[in-house]
């Protein structure tokens, strides 16, 4: 909902006749089963499944961010990546973990506060609470907004992933509402 919630205005003045329902929840919805939903959008994996097309939204790039005032006590990007708490996304497609070796930097062994939904890491990061390992896609408000800065990305390894999936059952994606709003998600999805 953070990436497309501010979106959806402009498909409902493109789309006056479509009805949007919207539900959320923390597990990618198997299409086969649940009949009444007619897209899924998930977040770090779609369930693979006969006669459910699957379409990731692009490639995101995932970096650490964090609040300006975080990063200006630190002193330094190093000793911020070093000394900040670190805020866990488990849904993320890159860990810690893979941050930290690819950048040839120890991991430490501190506590990290663990959030189940990446909008809470990323507001728990904007507050000030630590770094967090992300989408920018997710953090594309905050950046802009100046909420969270990217400390760093010019420094150290980028990681790109395919992060969003939009799904539909094969035999519906025909239909003109259902690709008017996969056409249009794609749409924004797409860079520039």
């Amino acid at each position: 909902m953070k990436w497309l919630g501010p979106r959806l205005a402009d498909f409902a003045r493109h789309h006056p006749n479509i009805t949007l329902r919207l539900s959320t929840g923390p597990e990618p919805l198997d299409l086969t089963r649940a009949q009444e939903i007619d897209v899924a959008i998930s977040y770090g994996g779609a369930l693979e499944r006969p006669g459910v097309e699957t379409v990731a939204l692009g490639v995101e790039p995932l970096v650490p961010m964090c609040s300006p005032a975080l990063l200006a006590s630190a002193g330094s990007i190093e000793a911020l990546m070093q000394e900040a708490t670190l805020i866990d996304s488990p849904l993320s497609r890159v860990t810690w973990r893979d941050w930290f070796a690819a950048n040839g930097l120890p991991l430490t062994d501190r506590p990290r506060p663990s959030f189940d939904r990446a909008a809470l890491a990323i507001s728990a990061a904007a507050d000030g609470m630590g770094v967090v390992l992300e989408s920018t896609r997710l953090a594309e408000r905050e950046l802009a907004r100046g909420d969270l800065v990217a400390p760093g990305a010019d420094r150290f390894t980028r990681f790109l992933r395919e992060t969003h999936f939009v799904s539909c059952r094969t035999i519906d994606i025909r239909q003109s509402r259902l690709a008017a709003f996969r056409e249009w998600l794609l749409g924004q999805a797409s860079p520039g």
